[in-house]
């Protein structure tokens, strides 16, 4: 989600603090959006952990994440 959005241009380092805190305030269980059972990460500092996709809209943004 941060990279994408730096990337993008839509993310100043300086608002990730407040949208992340947004994101995670208003996401439940009902937004869950990834496999059953989590698939398994192949990133090297995370591997073989469970992987858990959210979808949540920002209000700061007005756009979803993923």
């Amino acid at each position: 989600m941060v990279s994408d959005a730096l990337e993008s241009g839509d993310l100043f380092e300086d608002d990730f603090l407040d949208i992340l805190s947004d994101l995670l305030d208003r996401t439940t269980p009902e937004h869950y959006t990834g496999a059953k059972p989590p698939q398994r990460s192949y990133e090297t500092v995370i591997k073989g952990m469970d992987l858990f996709a959210f979808s949540v809209r920002s209000q700061i943004l007005d756009r979803p994440y993923s």
